[in-house]
């Protein structure tokens, strides 16, 4: 059966079980839902089946565990993902000893070979800036090495600073042949390249609930790309949605469909609906469909809320709350000037676009300088002190093996508690309609005894009605 009809099936056979249960939500059930009419995204379908069966709350709640109790258990993951790509880089034919050159003199990189995005030109005390870099205040002692690097950047050599024991790191604004260079001094302890990369990649905080959030809000409504301080321009914000197109097509592709060049090509019609979804990030906004198209954003001023709001909480429960009251105040942001009859499907959407954007917000935080240094590092020492990365793109290009077997073990990650939620509600819904039609096969035998004993049809009429077995 092809996968069209199967899914149609699906919805169908969940519509005729909920005509006879009052508990769940009324949704509309049919091929409008967007999984229904595009490829084989289980993640995508699951998500659908989800928005059927329990309605906004239910979504919100399992978005929000997600992003709460699942994020560790996903960093622990990227890392070992990491680690065992960069262990099979240097495998390669590679000496695992740190090259002489390096111990002496270190590895220059110039600053935009690792900074694709630009971070390093947005200062992290604006308000966008505090929204793209953590532990701030701490400057070239920082936690982040994001803004570890900035704060190494802006006060230049000399001195040099320090990251972790791992690497002493120098900025150079004029040097030979380029300018505006990092040079990367391992510490003198490491004669090892694997043991100097497992250090740094658990060294590193790739995302917490509060960074996926903002990155996920940020690459739908353009609430950071389109502030003042950051200005993306519209060329950057299509490279991006390059980025995304190439996850999604991953997070979309068959166990035997080859990552090849094809995922790099896009059509007209593709670079088009970029570049219109580049410009509504620019300018800060995007179309939600309802009837029509609704115009909404998310103020950027809810994202510095959220992570004021994280940096204050100090356990899990009080996280969770955190991230559960600023869904629900972004959501009803995105709705509270629509026509109320669409707000409850503009919320629910809200919800379901960020579950289908938190793959592309995973893999993104690996394209940064905190991933992209170690790596450029190790490819330098492979195949020469000249070698770069062009771009996002390329980087994904030549890490085609850790791109797939992360987003491959994401999306299993995701799927699995989609997958549990829909089970665990469709057999509630069974179990509803079994009860309801054992309560309505009693009735119909307590009337029948009631006649045969020759109670009047308008008594036992009166008695189904306040019976605790009517249906």
């Amino acid at each position: 059966m092809p996968i069209l009809d199967q899914k149609e099936k699906a919805f169908g056979q969940i519509a005729a079980l909920r005509t006879l249960t009052d508990d769940f939500p009324e949704l509309k059930l049919n091929n409008s839902f967007p999984s229904i009419n595009n490829g084989g995204s289980a993640q995508d379908f699951l998500i659908d089946l989800l928005k059927a069966l329990v309605g906004y709350e239910e979504l919100r709640d399992t978005l929000v565990d997600i992003l709460v109790y699942a994020t560790s258990e996903a960093e622990i993951v990227v890392k070992e993902a990491l680690k065992v790509e960069l262990k099979g880089l240097v495998a390669c034919g590679v000496d695992p000893s740190l090259p002489t050159w390096m111990i002496n003199n270190g590895i220059t990189i110039p600053v935009k070979n690792v900074d694709f995005m630009n971070i390093m030109r947005i200062n992290p005390v604006t308000q966008a800036g505090g929204l793209l870099f953590d532990d701030v205040p701490n400057t070239v002692n920082s936690s982040d090495f994001n803004t570890y690097l900035y704060y190494t950047i802006q006060q230049a050599a000399p001195p040099t600073t320090s990251w972790d024991g791992i690497f002493d790191v120098e900025f150079t604004q004029i040097a030979t042949p380029e300018n505006n260079v990092l040079n990367f001094r391992p510490n003198p302890s490491y004669t090892n390249l694997t043991d100097l990369n497992n250090d740094f990649v658990d060294s590193l905080r790739l995302f917490a609930s509060e960074d996926l959030i903002i990155n996920i809000i940020d690459s739908l409504f353009g609430s950071i790309a389109a502030t003042a301080e950051v200005n993306k321009t519209e060329e950057q914000l299509e490279t991006e949605a390059k980025i995304d197109s190439v996850i999604d097509c991953l997070v979309n592709a068959d166990v035997e469909d080859v990552f090849d060049d094809s995922f790099f090509s896009f059509s007209n019609e593709q670079l088009l609906r970029m570049k219109g979804d580049a410009t509504n990030r620019r300018n800060g906004i995007r179309y939600l469909k309802t009837c029509g198209n609704v115009k909404v954003d998310v103020p950027i001023r809810l994202l510095t809320d959220l992570k004021t709001d994280m940096a204050a909480a100090s356990n899990q429960v009080e996280r969770r709350d955190v991230v559960n009251n600023s869904i629900t105040t972004m959501a009803t942001s995105t709705s509270s000037s629509s026509d109320p009859v669409d707000q409850y499907g503009i919320q629910l959407g809200f919800v379901g676009l960020m579950l289908t954007s938190l793959i592309r917000a995973i893999v993104n935080s690996i394209i940064s300088p905190k991933v992209i240094t170690i790596f450029l590092i190790n490819y330098m020492i492979v195949y020469g002190q000249g070698s770069e990365y062009d771009g996002g793109l390329d980087f994904i290009q030549k890490n085609k093996t850790l791109m797939r077997n992360l987003v491959n073990t994401i999306r299993d990650m995701i799927v699995k508690v989609l997958l549990d939620k829909v089970l665990k509600y469709i057999m509630k819904l069974i179990a509803a309609n079994a009860i309801g039609m054992l309560a309505e096969q009693a009735s119909a035998q307590l009337t029948q005894l009631l006649s045969l004993i020759g109670v009047p049809q308008d008594v036992i009429r009166m008695m189904r009605e306040g019976s605790p077995i009517s249906v």
